[in-house]
């Protein structure tokens, strides 16, 4: 089947649009309205290049993004104790979806991945152990949240000679630039960096998920070496 390219550039259209508004001043938030589209864009893109993978993979691509979605848009319309906890939710709901896809081509071979996700988890701790003191009431669903980050980037790594390269390191990759904007976003959320970051934040999230569904559309397994 001929792939549907034409989503690429409207995604990235989306993307300027939606980073260009992140630094226009108003008494409305413009990104409740120039941030979905980015997501639903990618789900289209998807949804039209995906009619051969299986009915499961499916159902977690949409509930990943969907989560995606709805969590970025609570956390961008307040930042309160109860949004930030329902976005947290939704977001570990997406990595658990992811997760399913990931681990479903992995080789289950935990050893080899341990050097790789030690490494990852001492940043990770690092990070909240930065953050403790502005933390309080978040830090039991954050951590749950990093554990599932960590669980992600697991399943990721893991699908080394299951599948084939360009799919492996893409959604490597792509899972490695969302790990890298929930950081960067968490130190912004808890005033450590300034809001001239923000549009670094969007620009590695919304390629980190570009850079994912196109890694699982052009999976394909391979026997391992």
């Amino acid at each position: 089947m001929r792939k549907r390219w034409f989503m690429v550039p409207v995604f990235l259209i989306l993307l300027v649009v939606d980073l260009i508004f992140r630094f226009y001043p108003s008494d409305f938030d413009l990104r409740l309205l120039t941030s979905p589209p980015v997501l639903i864009c990618l789900m289209i893109y998807y949804f039209l290049n995906s009619q051969s993978k299986p009915r499961e993979e499916r159902i977690m691509v949409f509930i990943a993004l969907t989560s995606l979605m709805i969590g970025q848009m609570l956390l961008i319309s307040g930042q309160n104790i109860s949004t930030a906890v329902i976005a947290l939710t939704l977001f570990t709901i997406a990595m658990v979806s992811y997760s399913f896809i990931f681990y479903r081509n992995s080789d289950g071979n935990i050893k080899r991945a341990i050097p790789f996700i030690l490494i990852s988890s001492l940043i990770t701790i690092g990070v909240l152990y930065f953050l403790y003191d502005s933390l309080q009431r978040y830090y039991l669903p954050l951590l749950i949240y990093v554990i599932t980050l960590i669980y992600t980037l697991q399943g990721a790594y893991m699908r080394y000679n299951q599948v084939n390269t360009e799919s492996f390191y893409l959604v490597l990759l792509g899972t490695l630039f969302f790990i890298f904007s929930q950081m960067i976003d968490g130190l912004n959320m808890f005033g450590h960096i300034g809001t001239a970051r923000l549009g670094i934040i969007m620009l590695f999230y919304a390629m980190s998920q570009f850079m994912i569904i196109h890694g699982i559309l052009v999976e394909h397994k391979q026997l391992a070496k």
